[in-house]
């Protein structure tokens, strides 16, 4: 199902390359977090449902902490 979403991000963004809507620069990164998120979704995979869910859970929430927190500085 992963490969679904990924295949139409893929040509979405090909697509609005094509038709100026992104430039080159977030072409760029795109291509270059492309692999952090496969990554991501390769260690979401080999874990699920070998780790409890309240760590699970837990991991999770802290990594959208991180996220968050990365963000507000970013703004600030």
């Amino acid at each position: 199902m992963i490969t679904i979403f990924f295949a139409t991000a893929a040509i979405g963004t090909t697509v609005a390359f094509w038709r100026g809507m992104v430039d080159m620069q977030l072409l760029v990164l795109t291509a270059l977090t492309c692999p952090l998120m496969i990554g991501g979704n390769h260690l979401g995979s080999k874990f699920f449902g070998s780790v409890s869910e309240p760590v699970w859970r837990g991991f999770v929430i802290l990594l959208l902490g991180i996220a968050a927190v990365v963000a507000l500085i970013r703004v600030l």
